[in-house]
């Protein structure tokens, strides 16, 4: 899994023929998206006619698998921050994991 050396990525994922560019901040545990220049993003969804009703759930699935793919890679994150300093505090301690056979 991907370790970040600052607590922040920029990322893009394509998505059935759509691509969605998003940043995940794992400090503040946040998936955002943004546009092609890392901007944050806006879209507009009033006054569309039919033909955009395709595309527009297209952007949105996308949107979705983005968002999703961002706040798994912040849970692996988190679980691997937690097993480090688990691992820490052991070590402080003076435990092991013969200790626990015991």
């Amino acid at each position: 899994m991907y370790t970040p050396t600052t607590h922040y990525a920029l990322r893009s994922t394509e998505h059935n023929g759509v691509r969605v560019y998003y940043t995940v901040d794992f400090c503040k545990q946040q998936v955002s998206i943004v546009d092609h220049e890392w901007k944050p993003k806006s879209f507009i969804f009033a006054n569309r006619e039919i033909q955009y009703h395709q595309g527009w759930h297209d952007i949105l699935d996308a949107i979705k698998h983005a968002m999703d793919t961002g706040f798994a890679e912040i849970e692996a994150y988190q679980k691997e921050q937690d097993q480090v300093l688990t691992d820490k505090l052991i070590s402080m301690c003076g435990f092991s994991d013969d200790d626990n056979d015991k």
